[in-house]
């Protein structure tokens, strides 16, 4: 991901993040201060193959889970 956008902008610039992610493009919005959490806009393509590597594999535990999760977004 080139670009980080802040809350903000994700906001004012919801249509074009959107056709962005739609294209392939991953758009990730900063995380703010307090309870809120960061967010990546993916494509239904992009998340639907990361989901189908992770269902091959059996993760033993949290940690092994996001880092199978981490080498199926590098691979894409």
């Amino acid at each position: 991901m080139k670009t980080t956008y802040s809350v903000t902008d994700a906001q004012q610039n919801l249509p074009a993040l959107m056709q962005a992610a739609s294209t392939g493009t991953p758009v990730k919005i900063e995380t703010t201060a307090g309870k809120q959490q960061g967010a990546v806009l993916l494509s239904e393509a992009r998340w639907t193959a990361i989901q189908q590597q992770l269902a091959g594999q059996e993760p033993e535990d949290e940690l092994h889970h996001r880092q199978d999760f981490y080498r199926a977004w590098g691979r894409l």
